[in-house]
């Protein structure tokens, strides 16, 4: 019988990170996952000599001494991959205007001050605070060191902005509706409108971008690759092509897991960083839970979908150079819009994003060609009973005229495309009604200070964007560190 000291079921980037650090301290562990590659949501797919990121465009905490630079200086892994900054992080544009924004909270107040003269006070005012709830919510400092005095002036000034939208909040500073627009472009990075996304949740995401934002040259799979090769290096053990169908339990303790070919594998410590709630109603048994948490966990709303066609074009011209590496597209309003939801029979501009990563990196298309992947949030039913009533090919004709409005001539150039609905997004994740962002970020959304590392079922734990208030691969990547510290913490 084949033992490990830790199971993770899913291959994202929280697991192969909390994997990493198990291995690094002596463990020996198994990743399993049902897909063909790892990475989860960093992975990437190849359609002939094409290269698609599924759905990462930009990382945070790349520099140096930032997040991510860290964990891998500790695995000694730094210089076996080059970050490339993208600056500006990316452009928006509203209405009729483009704005380049800095990833930098000081650059932009900067360039906000020259955008809106009138505003300028209430935009030093703004930013400071972002930096400085921000740099809390992170366990970060702007100034490296903290007085104790300062740190509890903020926790008074984040206790204010508790169960705050995000617009509530920028509305307290700030009276032109296009200034408040510009600072909430980056809601297409969190799945909700402006108007009911948590405060505390998108300033730790513009936090997490201040010392830079960067594109992993050769792909995002490029960086899930260094770690998986770390952790089989080193001993341990990747699966894939293997679903796991139970999380096995002997007298409140898990003892390991299943697959769908009946496969069994042994471990006191089980880490899921698969959807919360498939682990526990399919894979484990809600019986396992008490009444009371289960009450708590039902109450919990996935996020939204997505909808992404990822387009492989002819740039024989360079056409694509008037295209940034990520430009986001809005209305004449970012907030105060109802209609921040793709959907074929809403006539308004659609809010997408638009990534062209072969700018930066053109090992990623052929010669003469580039890669364009856009993307536009969505609810599950709404666009899957069109794909199933009116099918696949009037979503994306829909699509299409709508992404050639914002970039005219687009579609001639087009020589290969792919599309992905939620289900496809459900169907390669498994995450529930195909959420991009694991729960719902909005303010009334109970906070998931108990969503992970640890579960109320011994021996199981959490890691990746199920858990509490995770953002982006800054956020997977500081769940995986804290599930693998929590895990060092409980069992040596």
């Amino acid at each position: 019988m084949k033992k490990y000291d830790a199971i993770f079921i899913g291959a994202g980037l929280g697991s192969l990170s909390a994997a990493g650090k198990l291995v690094h301290s002596g463990k020996k562990v198994l990743v399993i996952d049902q897909h063909y590659v790892i990475g989860g949501c960093a992975s990437t797919f190849r359609r002939k000599k094409f290269i698609f990121d599924a759905a990462v465009h930009l990382m945070g905490g790349c520099e140096e001494g930032g997040l991510i630079e860290n964990f891998l200086s500790s695995l000694g892994l730094n210089q076996k991959i080059n970050f490339i900054e993208i600056n500006p992080m990316y452009v928006a544009s509203i209405g009729e205007d483009r704005y380049s924004i800095p990833s930098n909270l000081y650059e932009l107040e900067e360039k906000m001050c020259e955008w809106f003269p009138d505003e300028k006070e209430g935009i030093k005012q703004v930013i400071s605070k972002i930096i400085r709830i921000g740099g809390l919510l992170l366990q970060v400092s702007s100034t490296q060191t903290q007085e104790e005095v300062a740190r509890k002036e903020i926790i008074k000034e984040l206790s204010g902005i508790r169960n705050v939208s995000f617009t509530e909040f920028l509305e307290r500073y700030l009276n032109n509706p296009k200034a408040i627009s510009v600072l909430s472009t980056l809601f297409l990075y969190a799945g909700e409108s402006p108007d009911e996304l948590s405060a505390q949740y998108i300033i730790s995401v513009l936090m997490s971008y201040h010392n830079g934002a960067f594109y992993p040259k050769g792909s995002t799979q490029a960086f899930a690759n260094l770690l998986g090769d770390y952790i089989k290096a080193n001993g341990s053990d990747i699966v894939l092509r293997r679903k796991v169908e139970k999380i096995r339990m002997s007298n409140g303790q898990v003892t390991g897991i299943i697959d769908h070919k009946g496969n069994e594998y042994y471990s006191d410590v089980i880490v899921s960083n698969a959807d919360m709630k498939s682990t526990y109603m399919d894979l484990l048994g809600e019986e396992h839970l008490s009444s009371l948490y289960k009450k708590k966990f039902e109450r919990l709303t996935p996020s939204c979908s997505a909808i992404v066609l990822y387009a492989g074009i002819k740039d024989d011209d360079n056409w694509s150079k008037n295209i940034p590496h990520e430009l986001f597209v809005f209305p004449q309003h970012v907030h105060h819009n109802p209609h921040y939801l793709y959907h074929p029979q809403e006539k308004s501009v659609t809010p997408m994003s638009i990534c062209c990563p072969s700018h930066v990196d053109p090992s990623l298309a052929p010669p003469e060609h580039a890669i364009v992947t856009v993307t536009a949030l969505c609810n599950y039913d709404e666009i899957e009973n069109i794909r199933l009533e009116r099918g696949k090919d009037f979503l994306l004709d829909d699509f299409l005229n709508r992404i050639e409005m914002q970039l005219p001539g687009f579609k001639e150039r087009i020589v290969l495309h792919e599309l992905a609905t939620p289900s496809t997004i459900l169907r390669y994740t498994r995450n529930q009604n195909g959420a991009m962002y694991g729960w719902s970020k909005v303010k009334e959304q109970p906070w998931l200070a108990k969503m992970g590392p640890k579960s109320p079922v011994k021996g199981l734990y959490f890691t990746g964007h199920w858990t509490n208030n995770i953002h982006g691969v800054y956020g997977v990547i500081k769940s995986g560190l804290m599930t693998s510290q929590q895990i060092i913490n409980d069992v040596g």
